[in-house]
């Protein structure tokens, strides 16, 4: 038998040990944490459970930032992509309400991500809204809407954060019925972990679109229309313009669209943290010769070409769709397959999503992060199609979410570093 141990000389031991867990490494402190923070996030979850100082750090806000911060420079390139199968039944949809036709839109079914949190939710059905961290698997359902504004058009969902990046904001907006063109906002706040109305907002619009167009230093942006004046049959006059809303002092900003005839009809994207668009220069019909980056230049109000990407490849292409945050530049080709550009380098890779019939899909940059909200659980098991994983070396830096009315799944792919 093995000799019995002093369990009070074990103890003492051990809370040594814990509150001391580096003190056998050769490497400074700061070195050490300026390794971690360039790890992918599933090494790091692992880690955790080292010790008690290396699970701390791990859930620290400020090396939460600075693992943030650093991705997707320091980090290998992706190479595994995980599926995740998603029903209704999780969002709080009864699939007989859902026609046919509104199926079709995943805009309705994901808004989109910030900070490595995506935000799940279809306004139109439901008051659920998910906010849900693919590289943790970690998620939570936030509470319903607190205010009912009345009869409505259409009904609008925005994410985003503030500037430190420690408080999400799920915009909700609701265009109100009526000629005046009215709405009402009401904002939820991870850090108050409660729903608030704005009153007097400033702003007479209508949103387009069930989700934000695009998510720019934390900042969601809708588009939408404005009322601009009175014609002369005494009709409101629409102009379309960009709808922000700052995350960090709540309030709403409007950007002016660029003349389609002179910048062209691309994406709105976010570049390097600016307000840009991505237009494809064509040649000989479908043929991309190049794609002009239009940017927002706050301080004169007005879009600048800021440069032209010379893309030295045949590829016929329909549109550009979105960009990484490390600047690689996603489109669609005409026979259905996406393109991946890369400007640093100028190589270009095709790949296809694979996705069963009657899917429809859309997709933007993701980095993985080991972003948190307060009360956050483990995503149900049940959720997770740990058998479905497919290697899709080509989507590096992208999410890609699919939805199937049949049997209301929703597919989300992601991907994960090395």
């Amino acid at each position: 038998m093995p000799p019995k141990r002093n369990s009070k000389s074990h103890n003492k031991n051990k809370a040594a040990a814990e509150t001391n867990a580096m003190g056998d490494c050769k490497l400074p402190p700061d070195m050490m944490i300026a390794i971690l923070a360039r790890l992918p996030v599933k090494s790091l979850c692992r880690f955790k459970c080292v010790c008690k100082p290396w699970c701390k750090l791990v859930s620290n806000p400020d090396f939460v930032k600075l693992h943030t911060d650093l991705s997707p420079r320091a980090r290998a390139s992706a190479s595994v992509v995980q599926s995740h199968l998603l029903t209704c039944s999780v969002l709080g949809i009864n699939p007989n309400r859902v026609s046919p036709i509104e199926a079709d839109h995943p805009y309705e079914i994901f808004l989109d991500h910030c900070n490595g949190l995506v935000c799940m939710g279809r306004p139109a059905f439901t008051d659920k809204v998910i906010l849900w961290n693919p590289a943790t698997n970690l998620w939570k359902v936030l509470p319903g809407f607190r205010t009912n504004f009345g009869a409505t058009k259409m009904v609008s969902l925005g994410f985003g954060c503030t500037a430190e990046g420690d408080d999400f904001k799920v915009v909700r907006i609701s265009c109100l019925k009526g000629k005046k063109m009215k709405v009402g906002v009401e904002v939820y706040s991870s850090k108050s972990a409660s729903w608030r109305v704005l009153d007097d907002v400033g702003i007479r619009c209508r949103v387009k679109y069930p989700k934000n167009h695009v998510i720019v230093n934390g900042d969601p942006y809708w588009d939408t229309c404005f009322a601009e004046r009175l014609n002369q049959n005494g009709e409101i006059e629409e102009a379309s313009a960009l709808l922000g809303f700052d995350a960090t002092h709540m309030k709403f900003k409007v950007v002016p669209l660029p003349r389609y005839d002179i910048v062209g009809n691309g994406p709105i994207v976010n570049w390097e943290g600016s307000i840009a668009m991505l237009d494809c220069i064509k040649k000989d019909g479908d043929w991309l010769q190049a794609i002009d980056l239009w940017c927002y230049h706050e301080g004169d109000g007005a879009w600048i070409l800021k440069k032209r990407l010379d893309v030295k490849h045949d590829l016929k292409v329909d549109q550009c769709l979105d960009c990484s945050r490390s600047g690689k530049i996603v489109g669609g080709c005409t026979n259905g397959k996406l393109f991946i550009f890369d400007p640093k380098t100028g190589g270009v890779v095709v790949s296809e999503v694979k996705r069963g019939r009657g899917c429809s899909f859309q997709i933007f940059g993701y980095d993985e992060s080991l972003a948190c909200v307060k009360d956050m659980t483990p995503a149900a098991a049940a959720l997770i199609n740990k058998e479905d994983k497919l290697v899709f070396n080509d989507i590096e830096g992208f999410f890609v979410s699919s939805f199937r009315h049949s049997n209301g799944q929703v597919a989300c792919y992601y991907a994960l570093a090395k």
